[in-house]
């Protein structure tokens, strides 16, 4: 996720990565279409170019503007909103579209969002829902948090996993709610005067030994997300003490 943002502010400022990362990036545009769009942006002028020179990465470019020829104007938030392109492209269409469509018309793209993620409801493939949320990631907003929650409750780890991810950094929510009232049963923070006089902080945790529903939920404890920790104690290390 935090690679979708910085690629995502890269593009919004009209910026390009140093030439030697374009070979990296085009790779990163041939495995992720996700990311196609915004990858190719950050090569810059060079990108185009090395695309001709290797026959895996040739295509990439024409594919990528394919996808944003069919995307909405941006120029005109009043024009009617295409929403052919999500109904009938393949996924890096439909995720490119989306992006734009969340710029122009940003509460029907919204409901579109809800629907992919809608769990247990969604007929979508789990890249095209991994893909919605790295939509979401690349400008979170407190509007998108309910959607999010949804994704919570996705099928497929990878979806929950990007979800936590985003939501972990947005304040203001109901899971930092949560996060907070963990850190605040789970965390003692005591105050100790040493041998000269000099003040330090204990920090005693008193994690649960079996987590609840609610924290496996909210990602709790997931190796995906933090390797080789325990389980409750683990989950610590993404929370912020109020």
């Amino acid at each position: 996720m935090l690679l979708a943002q910085l690629l995502q502010g890269v593009q919004d400022r009209g910026l390009v990565l140093e030439p030697a990362l374009a070979p990296r990036l085009l790779e990163l545009a041939r495995v992720n279409a996700t990311l196609r769009e915004a990858a190719l942006a950050a090569a810059g002028s060079r990108g185009p170019w090395l695309a001709a020179q290797n026959p895996q990465w040739a295509g990439l470019v024409d594919r990528a503007r394919d996808a944003v020829d069919t995307s909405p104007d941006a120029s005109d938030p009043d024009a009617p909103l295409d929403e052919s392109p999500w109904e009938l492209g393949d996924s890096a269409a439909r995720l490119v579209w989306l992006r734009r469509a969340r710029q122009t018309h940003p509460a029907r793209a919204g409901e579109i969002m809800a629907a992919a993620l809608a769990p247990g409801r969604s007929g979508e493939r789990v890249e095209l829902r991994q893909g919605v949320v790295a939509v979401i990631a690349g400008h979170p907003t407190l509007a998108d948090a309910d959607i999010l929650e949804q994704a919570l409750d996705d099928r497929a780890v990878g979806v929950r996993d990007a979800a936590v991810a985003v939501l972990s950094g947005l304040a203001g929510t109901a899971y930092e709610m949560r996060a907070t009232g963990r850190a605040r049963r789970w965390v003692d923070l005591e105050s100790r005067r040493g041998l000269l006089g000099r003040r330090s902080v204990h920090v005693a945790i008193d994690a649960p030994t079996q987590l609840d529903p609610a924290d496996v939920r909210d990602g709790i404890g997931r190796e995906a997300i933090i390797p080789k920790a325990g389980a409750a104690a683990g989950g610590l290390l993404r929370m912020r003490a109020a």
